[in-house]
């Protein structure tokens, strides 16, 4: 479940919602069977734009393909 929720967290990080709060809440349903639910309040998206790095054209190229959300 940790692994999940974990994974769950990225896939709204690499939307933006870097500060997004997930609350997960289990209940049980029978014998063998748990539901969970998992409240999530996204807040503020955030964007990026367009990065230039400036510099000897050796060092520019190894740093700009790092540069991406996610």
């Amino acid at each position: 479940m940790a692994t999940g929720l974990e994974s769950l967290r990225r896939s709204y990080g690499s939307a933006g919602y870097i500060d997004a709060i997930l609350v997960p809440t289990t209940n049980l349903l029978g014998d063998s069977a748990v539901e969970l639910v998992v409240s999530v309040e996204e807040g503020k998206q955030y964007h990026m734009g367009k990065i230039e790095i400036l510099g000897a054209r050796e060092i520019t190229d190894q740093r700009q393909p790092g540069w991406e959300l996610g």
